[in-house]
């Protein structure tokens, strides 16, 4: 072959130099290319190529069909066409429809390979001889090209007639083999199937070979899907995954190594179809074993292996992803259930709970990046299922109970001083870990509120565990949320800082003043609005404390023009020095620090319930419920009599002169009653319903302000969308608070369409 390959280049070189002799005769010309040319050539590729045409064998016969082609008087260019059209035609019915009539099987495509390059090169041996016809003849008619004859010719001579139905059912003999396990040659198939493809000649390369192989290939392929899904479906899920992942892998191959890429894609389409389709319904909601249990046993493999699988056909992943947000809610449903109501006050019940949450979003966020190629669509079902059931009541039905303040609740304990020990590391990933649970709430702003409170208690009763973490979690809601949503917390984090200055100026002061009080005194300075709200405590104050407060104002006053103090007694702090048995040093609350001092003067002092509560101007709860920590608590400075945990107005108070602890200093807690709790929790909620109207109210006049008019529900749904990222707002409170902007003149109907809302500078 390569000696013909050379001839070619040479009469390619060489032509040029042809010059026109005398005139042939068709006669003459034609019986010169038969008997040296066309039926030598068919004779040479006959046997193998083992004999050779020189050179000037070819230059002689290029020669011949050039003058007969250009001769002035006798041009013979279609007759030479028809006569390279009858070699060739003759070619594949003396040859190759002989020698391929007599084999079957792989036999058949063995030799049609081998045929097939010898009919190749047999064509190129004559195109090279009539090249003449390409260049010149050919390009001014619309017969076709030389080298695709040979092509039209196998096709009607072979492959149209009984020999290419024998040859396709041998090539899907040979894939069945192959699928059933069996060893082939799959370079036979891959050089048989090019046989076909190499029989289009049109634009469409693969025309031929799509209707003459692909499309009994194609429907051989479905009924062996259909046969081996229908067995396979009736195993387990995990099992079917598997084996369906294993001949997509083999059929994957097979297709790649014999056909051309128009068949994978083709055969990937049929699989998806029978394989995954048609049974993905029953997969997923088969009842035991289904997908839902893969997910309940964390079956991260098969999981794995199901994602990959229904990725690969359109909206297959939409099913799971609605499973898995299913059956995630509805096991966050349960979890939820479990905490009783009643806990709502015990943090390490509270701890407990959050960290389970904590446990169960850990597990199946890992699957999304595990198993779920970290999908936008599973991403979205998670987010969705959380936001379901982690809104819900806490509890059982009836429970006034929130997530929201489970959560602060949960964050306050950690980032208490009092609370477990851990590491900055830890801790900010325990953190981390809340604030995702935290970006599932919708009532955002009722979390801020529970926070702040707590928040405050850390910051003034000094229990913080850690600056760097309460700075950790600010900066975290800040940005989950915005710095609108932290600008109270971070004003009262700023707040204890300018309070530090303060008191240095105020221990400055006190040195210039002789008359200065022998009690240490510390006051941190708040800004109303940064803070929670604390209900007024009036209490009569010893002289002691009296004198304190009236020097610090003289100060503040001083440097402060404009600026009133309130005193917040409930939330002060005393250290004072007792002496019983022995010397203890108590850490109490300014109310209960007031009652100690009224038995100061003398250890046989008793009081009545009624006397302790006016000379103090206590309020009767209030008084109750000091007097219970200080006389039936875990540490009883004073004696009760009668004794018991309920108090009358006669009951009488004395120094429990035979109180001991093994601890020399003591931190006396309040006890907060469940209707204390309960009032506080209360409060909470009514605060935030009013901090929810003032914001429906200003995003309703920055909506109005910017549009000028807009219609009703326009208005409203534009508002709700703004709100969002706060608390989803009810639809009602925002009707009433647009009527209440209308009667306070901000809005106006416009009176040619009562639908239409104008603002009003």
């Amino acid at each position: 072959n390569a000696e013909y390959m050379g001839a070619e280049s040479s009469i390619i070189v060489d032509r040029n130099k042809i010059m026109e002799p005398g005139l042939i005769t068709l006669q003459e010309g034609l019986s010169k290319l038969q008997t040296q040319g066309t039926q030598r050539f068919q004779s040479i590729a006959s046997h193998d190529f083992k004999e050779s045409l020189s050179t000037k064998d070819f230059m002689d016969l290029a020669s011949a069909v050039y003058q007969m082609c250009t001769q002035v008087q006798h041009t013979y260019a279609p007759q030479l066409y028809e006569e390279y059209i009858t070699s060739v035609g003759n070619y594949c019915k003396e040859v190759l429809v002989v020698r391929l009539a007599d084999q079957h099987d792989e036999y058949l495509l063995k030799t049609l390979v081998k045929e097939y390059k010898n009919f190749r090169v047999y064509v190129r041996m004559m195109r090279n001889v009539f090249e003449y016809l390409n260049r010149f003849y050919i390009p001014r008619s619309t017969l076709t090209r030389l080298e695709d004859v040979g092509t039209v010719k196998l096709d009607e001579l072979i492959f149209s007639q009984y020999l290419g139905e024998e040859i396709r059912n041998a090539i899907l003999e040979l894939i069945r083999k192959d699928r059933s396990g069996e060893q082939i040659d799959r370079q036979i198939v891959k050089q048989s199937s090019n046989v076909f493809v190499d029989l289009s000649i049109d634009e469409n390369k693969h025309a031929k070979y799509e209707s003459l192989f692909q499309t009994s290939f194609l429907r051989e392929t479905k009924n062996f899907y259909v046969a081996k899904s229908s067995i396979w479906v009736r195993e387990s899920l995990p099992e079917y995954l598997i084996k369906v992942e294993e001949l997509l892998a083999r059929e994957k191959q097979l297709c790649e190594e014999c056909f051309p890429a128009i068949t994978l894609t083709a055969t990937e389409s049929l699989f998806n179809q029978e394989m995954l389709i048609a049974h993905q319904a029953s997969l997923l909601e088969r009842d035991h074993g289904g997908f839902s249990a893969l997910l309940t046993d964390m079956r991260k493999d098969d999981l794995r292996r199901m994602y990959a699988l229904f990725a690969r056909i359109d909206s297959g992943l939409t099913p799971l992803a609605k499973q898995f947000c299913a059956h995630i809610e509805a096991y966050g449903l349960e979890l939820v259930k479990t905490f009783e109501p009643a806990n709502s006050g015990n943090p390490d019940a509270i701890v407990e709970f959050i960290n389970k949450l904590i446990r169960f979003h850990d597990s199946y966020s890992s699957l999304l990046t595990d198993c779920f190629s970290d999908s936008g669509l599973f991403n979205k079902a998670l987010k969705d299922a959380f936001e379901k059931f982690i809104n819900k009541r806490i509890g059982q039905q009836g429970s006034d109970t929130v997530c929201a303040e489970l959560l602060s609740t949960y964050c306050d304990t950690l980032l208490k001083s009092t609370g477990e020990r851990m590491n900055d590391t830890t801790l900010e990933d325990s953190l981390d870990k809340v604030v995702r649970l935290f970006t599932y709430l919708t009532d955002k702003d009722m979390f801020s509120e529970f926070y702040r409170k707590q928040l405050a208690r850390r910051l003034l009763q000094k229990k913080s565990a850690s600056d760097d973490a309460e700075s950790h979690m600010l900066s975290m809601l800040k940005l989950q949320c915005g710095s609108h949503f932290t600008s109270k917390l971070e004003g009262m984090v700023k707040d204890l800082a300018l309070s530090k200055e303060h008191q240095e100026s105020f221990q400055s002061y006190l040195e210039g003043h002789a008359d200065r009080s022998n009690v240490e005194f510390e006051v941190q300075v708040l800004t109303t609005g940064y803070w929670p709200s604390y209900p007024p405590l009036e209490i009569q104050l010893p002289p002691e404390l009296s004198k304190c407060l009236q020097t610090f104002k003289q100060f503040y006053e001083q440097s402060t023009k404009h600026k009133r103090l309130n005193w917040v007694h409930s939330m002060g702090q005393v250290v004072m020095v007792a002496q019983y048995s022995k010397s203890y040093e108590l850490t109490v609350s300014t109310p209960q620090c007031c009652i100690l001092m009224l038995f100061k003067d003398n250890v046989e002092t008793q009081l009545t319930f009624d006397a302790i509560r006016s000379q103090l101007n206590l309020t009767e709860d209030e008084a109750v419920r000091q007097l219970l920590t200080l006389s039936a608590g875990k540490f009883k400075l004073l004696k009760k009599e009668p004794s018991g945990k309920e108090i009358n107005p006669t009951d009488v108070f004395s120094v429990n002169t035979r109180f001991t602890c093994d601890k020399k200093r003591i931190k006396i807690p309040t006890i907060s009653s469940k209707e204390v709790a309960k009032e506080d929790k209360e409060a909470t909620s009514q605060s935030v319903a009013e901090d929810r109207k003032h914001a429906i109210d200003a995003a309703i006049v920055r909506i109005m302000k910017m549009r000028k008019q807009l219609e009703f529900q326009k208005l409203v749904l534009e508002t709700s969308q703004q709100l969002l990222r706060l608390f989803k707002p009810d639809v009602k409170l925002i009707k009433s608070r647009m009527e209440d902007l209308i009667t306070r003149e901000f809005l106006e109907r416009d009176p040619d369409n009562a639908r239409v809302l104008r603002y009003l500078a």
